[in-house]
């Protein structure tokens, strides 16, 4: 029995862990807007400085 619950345990801190990593790998933005200029292509390296920011978004809610 005890062994089954560490088991269970284990289980359920990688399932945790896996959750995380699945979030930091998520992009979201700080504010609603439009996606206006894409600069990668799905399964793109990111991550060089250098390079041109991911994309640009625009917030066209206070137009007018």
């Amino acid at each position: 029995m005890l062994a089954d619950r560490d088991e269970y345990l284990a289980n359920r801190h990688a399932a945790a862990s896996y959750k995380k990593i699945g979030n930091y790998l998520a992009i979201i933005a700080p504010y609603s807007g439009t996606i206006t200029k894409r600069n990668i292509d799905t399964g793109s390296f990111v991550g060089n400085a250098n390079e041109s920011p991911l994309f640009e978004l625009e917030d066209n809610s206070k137009l007018g």
